[in-house]
């Protein structure tokens, strides 16, 4: 799974975010390190409703470990030994798609399979896609409507542009069809980022590993695609879309001598294929420093990350970026590998396996 620009942010004139209540809402340690004894691994995917599900294992037994904005509910241990390890998405607390990318020791290929749960992850089935597409990125619109970004071939750990080929399903993840292609450069990871806005808009860029500000739009599902670009060639470190054609890109511009960077936020009318704002995050991020970022709707989002000087911060905007308030996130967690936040600020973190368990936090 980011204050010299910001000074005043938070001071005379600022206008409260969110909740008028929000001074009651604290962070509680839910599962310590030295004691749940749960490893949570690959994604952790949540509704918007911070329904979440995460897969872990405890004394080598599989799990399904539901987790919201209460705490750790159910743990149900899992039929398949096959579980997602790369990108998970739930369109409910029940219905997931996950990716599962396995290297061929024979040949040192990797391939991907997509994965298919509808009891909440206790049992997986592979879905039907043709063989020669390795999934690269998934995400749903609606509890229907999904979207899977692959390549032709082989994926390599040493990249390529090849054309990304694009896959539909409006029944859930049970039958796909095909839409169009496109082409993203710098293509060095076998996982690009991908978010879906509830009418069909979704962005994609490749995972971020240089300084590229290459996104694709599509304003209908996947059947047409064409290139935003944000000025001054900043690094994309994550895609978010959310309610009607609303969608958003967080940046980063790092300077190398200090090894520290600023954050930007852009948001994106998808349906215009155009950038409308631009908004600095307050503070040098360390070059580590970003966690997650997501956005509830068209104005609310959270990054999670780390300064120079403090590390596990929560960010979070009501009004584009125009301003931010800040949350440290609870030292039990040890380094945040993940936050997820509804749009009423309840809040679920992770944080770093250490003495075979995962800490847990919410905030309520």
């Amino acid at each position: 799974m980011a204050i010299a620009a910001g000074a005043g942010l938070l001071g005379a004139g600022h206008v409260p975010l969110f909740r008028s209540d929000r001074a009651t809402l604290v962070w509680h340690m839910v599962a310590k390190s030295n004691s749940w004894k749960v490893t949570l691994d690959g994604e952790v995917a949540c509704t918007s409703q911070l329904q979440c599900i995460a897969f872990g294992s405890r004394r080598g037994t599989s799990l399904a470990v539901r987790l919201d904005g209460a705490g750790i509910g159910s743990e149900t241990p899992t039929r398949s030994k096959v579980l997602p390890d790369g990108q998970l998405v739930c369109s409910t607390p029940f219905v997931c798609l996950g990716v599962r990318i396995v290297r061929t020791l024979s040949s040192g290929h990797w391939d991907t399979v997509l994965l298919r749960t509808s009891d909440g992850g206790v049992a997986w089935t592979a879905e039907t896609l043709p063989s020669s597409l390795h999934v690269t990125g998934l995400a749903c619109a609606t509890t229907l409507r999904c979207l899977v970004i692959g390549k032709w071939g082989t994926w390599s750990p040493n990249g390529g542009t090849a054309a990304n080929r694009t896959y539909v399903t409006t029944d859930g993840g049970r039958e796909w069809s095909e839409a169009a292609s496109f082409t993203l450069p710098y293509e060095l990871s076998p996982i690009v980022q991908l978010s879906c806005a509830t009418n069909g808009a979704c962005l994609v860029s490749p995972f971020p590993t240089s300084n590229d500000d290459h996104i694709e739009v599509t304003k209908n599902f996947g059947s047409s695609w064409q290139q935003i670009s944000i000025a001054g060639n900043p690094q994309v470190i994550g895609v978010s879309c959310s309610e009607g054609n609303s969608c958003a890109a967080l940046t980063v511009r790092w300077n190398t001598s200090s090894n520290t960077g600023r954050a930007s936020l852009w948001a994106i009318d998808a349906s215009r294929s155009e950038v409308t704002s631009h908004h600095l995050l307050p503070g040098a991020l360390e070059s580590i420093g970003m966690d997650s970022f997501t956005c509830r709707t068209s104005a609310i989002c959270f990054v999670s990350g780390s300064t120079a000087s403090i590390t596990n911060l929560l960010y979070s905007t009501s009004n584009d970026g125009s301003s931010w308030l800040t949350d440290s996130l609870p030292s039990g967690l040890g380094g945040t590998s993940w936050v997820e936040c509804a749009a009423n600020e309840r809040c679920v973190a992770t944080g770093n396996a250490s003495a075979g368990s995962t800490p847990v936090a919410i905030r309520s």
